[in-house]
């Protein structure tokens, strides 16, 4: 299934366990945009994978350390939600359609005659939120889309809005520096919710709409079917940004043929304005008594398993020690179990595979051999299946037959 369906089943069929809803349009094409990236980087079509495989790559996300100096922590916590929704899509096996127009609370994409859009003539580079988060510094993927996009309009009832936005954040504000600075270009008034410039159609992202509605920074009028039509900022909204810059905005947005430049002199907005430092440190954790098992001589059995097995995976041949655990074939039931023919050179996400058993090994002819469960058929894994382990030369390092029988017995 694509991710167009995809896309189509998180705004439609989905149900958020926080919001009771579908999600937004802009937050399922955060979905897929993470999906893409993560496709990209691992080099995998991860529309081919199943979904059992799609939750496997879930958890081994952590342990990609390219991956995770890539995108940081925050990106890769991202992706694995990510991968459980397209996993839990998969599972269900939905035909996703797009809800049905004549649902009552359903937020509408209306077909309006291009030429009956209010057009705001002379907005030069107004809108441009890529150029703004470059003069700032700051990469597109972190903020996400444009507060006021490029694209034909859904319309929402006020009801509909979902609270998606809960703090005042760099997008939120510049949203609210376009909303005065398009007030200021068409003489004051409301700005509609969704309009034509330069050719093409722009419309408001409705959850920054709701976010400042709930603020009273802006009032809203409607259409006659109840569906939001036109928004305009209030003096509060008026109060948080100077005059001077929304002034300075809308004469370099006039300017004919000469690039729009962010006005340098204004005061920066401060992506973390609404974030409490000392409230993200205090220590809130729950903490409770448990038996802890210690595991004795673990370094010692790591360094005899990593120089037995040449500091290589025994199934993949990666050599980044980083990315390898000494892996237990019988599972560590103390100092004994650290014997070198009980355990091999694994990288991290097949480690996993091996203990869920979703990877198994066999001797056939004096050979190791990997066998892949039918859940990682046909995914990325697929490769390994039928892989013969180039053996320690040691046969006392080679690991022993019983416990390898014993392990697929288990």
């Amino acid at each position: 299934m694509s991710f167009g369906e995809f896309h189509i089943w998180l705004s439609g069929q989905y149900i958020s366990p926080k919001t009771g809803r579908p999600l937004s349009r802009n937050a399922a094409g955060d979905y897929i945009s993470r999906l893409r990236t993560l496709a990209k980087f691992i080099e995998i079509d991860i529309q081919r994978i199943d979904a059992n495989a799609l939750g496997v790559m879930a958890l081994a996300l952590p342990d990609n350390h390219a991956l995770v100096a890539r995108v940081g922590a925050k990106g890769i916590g991202d992706m694995r939600v990510a991968l459980r929704r397209y996993a839990e899509f998969r599972r269900q096996g939905a035909e996703a359609k797009a809800p049905p127009a004549e649902l009552e609370r359903t937020p509408r994409r209306r077909a309006i005659p291009f030429g009956l859009y209010q057009n705001i003539p002379n907005l030069g580079g107004l809108l441009d939120y890529r150029a703004f988060l470059d003069s700032r510094g700051l990469r597109v993927g972190q903020i996400t889309s444009s507060p006021i996009p490029r694209s034909a309009p859904i319309y929402y009832l006020p009801e509909q809005l979902n609270g998606r936005v809960n703090s005042r954040t760099i997008r939120i504000q510049w949203f609210e520096t376009r909303i005065l600075a398009l007030e200021r270009v068409i003489g004051g008034g409301f700005v509609p919710y969704a309009f034509v410039s330069s050719n093409a159609i722009y419309s408001l992202d409705a959850a920054c709409v709701e976010f400042l509605l709930d603020q009273q920074a802006i009032d809203i009028t409607l259409r006659e079917d109840g569906f939001i039509e036109a928004v305009q900022p209030t003096d509060i909204l008026r109060a948080r940004h100077p005059h001077s810059l929304i002034t300075a905005l809308v004469e370099r947005a006039s300017r004919r043929n000469r690039p729009f430049m962010e006005p340098s002199w204004a005061a920066p907005i401060d992506p973390w304005a609404d974030l409490d430092l000392e409230d993200l440190r205090t220590d809130t954790r729950k903490r409770a008594l448990a038996e802890q098992i210690i595991r004795e001589g673990a370094a010692d059995f790591r360094a005899s398993i990593m120089n037995a097995w040449n500091n290589r995976c025994a199934i993949s041949a990666c050599d980044v020690v980083d990315a390898l655990d000494a892996a237990h074939i019988n599972p560590y039931c103390g100092a004994q179990s650290n014997d070198v023919c009980n355990g091999l050179a694994l990288r991290a996400d097949l480690h996993r595979l091996f203990d869920q058993h979703l990877l198994v090994l066999s001797y056939r002819a004096n050979h190791l051999i990997v066998e892949l469960h039918s859940r990682l058929r046909g995914t990325h894994y697929e490769q390994f299946h039928g892989t013969k382990l180039a053996l320690p030369r040691d046969p006392r390092c080679r690991p022993h037959p019983r416990l390898i029988l014993d392990r697929r017995s288990a």
